[in-house]
């Protein structure tokens, strides 16, 4: 389990640093705006209209990621689906954790700072909203088969959103 953490975290400092070096460059370049950028942070470097779609794209497909994840962790009875659970909460997390990170870089302190649920749904648009409830409704097969489903579904959309940038 560390391994994967480790390899998260090393895919998802890989995802994050372009936006760390636009935001290096920017400083040192000048450091006359303190305004805060289109994502919203103090001096961070600006995202073009597609990095900051996809960025919140990648928001709300890995919010509801994780968020199903967890209630399958705690529900599911097939052994390899909840070892794929657990890895998608450890992902989920950690990704998580760089976007927060990458809109105000004060708050990176090298260690994971994972989102409550309620945190996480505040990503999550509406009709995945009705999803998650249908989820936490269910049990067995059933659960396995929505959540694999919605993992499915939701990594082919952030691969889509992703072409588009």
């Amino acid at each position: 389990m560390l391994e994967r953490r480790i390899l998260l975290t090393a895919m998802a400092a890989a995802f994050a640093m372009p936006a760390f070096a636009q935001t290096t460059r920017n400083e040192s370049a000048k450091d006359a705006s303190k305004e805060p950028s289109a994502d919203g942070g103090a001096g961070a470097g600006k995202m073009g209209a597609a990095e900051q779609k996809h960025k919140m794209d990648t928001m709300a497909v890995g919010s509801m990621s994780l968020v199903a994840s967890r209630i399958a962790v705690k529900k599911v009875r097939d052994e390899d689906v909840k070892e794929f659970a657990e890895f998608e909460v450890a992902e989920q997390e950690t990704i998580a954790d760089v976007l927060t990170s990458m809109k105000d870089p004060s708050t990176a302190t090298g260690k994971l700072k994972p989102p409550s649920d309620s945190e996480a749904r505040q990503h999550i648009p509406q009709e995945e909203q009705a999803t998650l409830q249908k989820m936490e409704q269910m049990d067995g097969k059933e659960l396995e088969s929505a959540y694999i489903r919605a993992q499915t579904e939701g990594h082919q959309n952030l691969l889509a959103s992703r072409r588009n940038i």
